[in-house]
């Protein structure tokens, strides 16, 4: 076995769980594995003293150290290697630790829901008759539940299943009695259920919108919008927030509801969990970007204003680490709203490229200085950076990088602009091919980067021109006209920009 094979793999099970821990967590996984309770297996223990050395996991964690700190490594072993037996004693040992961190993230979520343990608690209750307790037990925790804000479709789920049993200790003492519990009870179960409904909803339509793909939706999604609407005061914020996303996804020109959104979380996201606002802000952002593909160019402005407005929030932490997708979507924007947000942007790209995961924070950073140095119009080490930046599973970040490389390629002056050899038309050509071969896009995005690659090669044929031809102003009038009324087209702001700037050119000739 070499050193490198002596290497727990970065991608190994037990690394990705153990790296998702925080500080504090990892602590208390160090109680959790101490406990007889949870552990009666001390090699496991020692396992854990071992690696706490290695947290948070930036650096490689070795086998035989593994092995040697539960004392089985066998006498006069080879210290970089493990024998086959070694191998299948640490296999063993390292499943039982991996059991043992699943059990702990099941334990973690336990304490994050006490409403539901709860719940579980009054069910025995009420399976062994024993009704006279349930009602301060539900009491208690539906003041706890109620103070705690906090509010997501789990929140509503819960209260629905903590209110429940009153209902049904109603039908047991006090069948005939009219009370308004069994409306009340509907009403709770209605609104976790449509909560949940039109969450669904908006992650399928929002994934149409990216992916080439079509859902069915159970219950007609025109009706349920038409029913929210007739009765926009009987449905808590939650519930009005998802409708308000689900209209921006399928109906078009809805910026009556993105400012309706916008109300919303400035007077309710204190009271939505973590989850509720990423969703929430993500569907905002996506909102803008869409706009802004359609030239409306404003929403720059909006889509960075709600970026610098969360980060404090630190609601773009996927787990632990921030999110690369936010990260990269982040500079491209902030770059784009202008030259006084570039020391901004330097900043962050610095400050947070350690706050990605592991295995993103090699080539995202990579990819977010090209851009950085672009906008500078250092173009040598735009293309520096771009050249080192590896692949990455989510096509989003090809279609940036390759974007990217063709306004680089624009630029590039130390080949003669009518040689067959200049980088742009194979660049342009790399993008054709990629979005021709890409079958997981939708047809929107798809579009909206060959219409880019479509003007920039007009603008490009147009700058290849004689400067003293007389009809390039004609045909660069023509050209921006096409690029300010496409309905879909990636990089607008840089096409006018270049546009301009070949206008300006012309007009001093």
């Amino acid at each position: 076995m070499s050193k490198e094979q002596n290497k727990l793999p970065e991608d190994s099970k037990i690394l990705k769980i153990l790296q998702s821990f925080d500080r504090a967590e990892w602590k208390e996984f160090g109680c959790y594995v101490k406990s007889p309770i949870f552990n009666t297996n001390n090699e496991l223990v020692c396992m854990y003293v071992a690696l706490t050395k290695k947290y948070p996991f930036r650096k490689a964690v070795y086998r035989t150290d593994l092995l040697e700190a539960t004392g089985k490594r066998e006498p006069n072993a080879n210290p970089n290697s493990l024998s086959d037996k070694e191998r299948n004693i640490l296999n063993k040992q390292m499943t039982s630790f991996t059991n043992l961190a699943f059990g702990f993230l099941g334990y973690l979520e336990s304490k994050r829901y006490p409403t539901y343990n709860q719940r579980l608690t009054v069910s025995a209750l009420m399976r062994k008759q024993l009704y006279d307790y349930v009602p301060s037990i539900i009491q208690k925790q539906e003041i706890q539940h109620l103070s705690k804000g906090n509010v997501n479709t789990r929140y509503l789920q819960d209260l629905y299943l903590l209110r429940e049993p009153l209902l049904f200790l109603d039908i047991i003492q006090q069948n005939r009695t009219i009370s308004g519990r069994l409306q009340h009870t509907m009403d709770e179960f209605w609104h976790y259920s449509l909560s949940n409904l039109l969450r669904l909803y908006c992650s399928a339509a929002g994934r149409e919108r990216i992916l080439n793909i079509k859902y069915q939706y159970p219950l007609d999604m025109e009706n349920l919008l038409n029913h929210i609407e007739q009765q926009p005061n009987a449905y808590p914020p939650l519930v009005k927030g998802y409708y308000l996303i689900l209209r921006l996804l399928i109906l078009e020109q809805e910026t009556s509801a993105y400012q309706q959104l916008v109300l919303l979380m400035q007077t309710f996201a204190t009271t939505f969990s973590v989850d509720v606002q990423r969703e929430f802000y993500s569907h905002m952002l996506n909102f803008c970007s869409r706009e802004i593909r359609k030239g409306k160019l404003a929403y720059q402005i909006e889509k960075h204003s709600i970026y610098q407005s969360t980060l404090p929030l630190n609601i773009w932490n996927t787990g632990i680490h921030f999110s690369a997708h936010h990260y990269i979507l982040l500079v491209k924007n902030a770059l784009d709203v202008g030259a006084q947000e570039q020391e901004w942007v330097f900043q962050f790209i610095e400050k947070y490229q350690d706050k990605l995961a592991p295995r993103h924070q090699t080539t995202i950073p990579l990819l977010a200085r090209a851009h950085y140095h672009y906008f500078q119009q250092q173009y040598d080490e735009a293309l520096s950076y771009l050249s080192q930046v590896s692949d990455e599973e989510d096509f989003f970040y090809t279609l940036y990088f390759k974007s990217l490389l063709i306004k680089i390629n624009y630029e590039d002056n130390t080949v003669d602009i009518l040689s067959d050899k200049h980088p742009l038309p194979y660049a342009l050509e790399s993008l054709r091919a990629y979005l021709s071969r890409n079958k997981k896009m939708s047809e929107t995005i798809k579009t909206s980067y060959q219409n880019f690659m479509k003007l920039t090669k007009r603008l490009f044929r147009i700058r290849q021109q004689p400067a003293h031809k007389e009809n390039r102003a004609m045909l660069l009038n023509r050209l921006l006209k096409d690029t300010q009324s496409e309905e879909l087209l990636d990089e607008r702001n840089w096409l006018l920009q270049k546009i301009e700037e070949l206008q300006t050119i012309i007009k001093n000739k």
